[in-house]
């Protein structure tokens, strides 16, 4: 897998892990459908959080993060949409990164066996992690 696109891989799922903590630290449960919780608030750490159909967008001091949960609730896949925000609101240490770009390196990775998608669409995954 290209390096940079490794690295921001990795870098994403980070975060994602980052917003997660947060979310449990604050007494957020996961399960969006049945939690009742609103759909926007402040978390303890002082982040904020607005949660959406699949998944969340947590406002971290490292930046914004946005994911979806997979369908077993697992937060460690990733989509080109959500990995391409992530790294347009860290230019300074992604560069400007173009969405065809993103998509082309993603389905080489995906070609060569280092990313997997389940159902042959909706998120990916990181190889032997899925």
């Amino acid at each position: 897998m290209d390096s940079a696109l490794a690295k921001l891989i990795f870098d994403y799922l980070a975060s994602v892990s980052n917003a997660v903590e947060a979310l449990k630290d604050s007494g957020i449960p996961m399960d969006w459908a049945t939690n009742g919780i609103p759909g926007t608030g402040t978390l303890s750490n002082g982040a904020t959080y607005r949660k959406h159909g699949y998944g969340c967008e947590v406002s971290l001091p490292s930046g914004l993060v946005d994911f979806d949960f997979g369908p077993d609730g697992e937060t460690s896949g990733f989509d080109g949409w959500h990995l391409y925000l992530y790294a347009d609101e860290r230019r300074t240490l992604c560069g400007k990164l173009a969405q065809e770009d993103l998509d082309k390196a993603l389905n080489s990775a995906l070609s060569q066996g280092l990313l997997v998608r389940p159902n042959g669409r909706g998120l990916y995954y990181v190889a032997n992690s899925a």
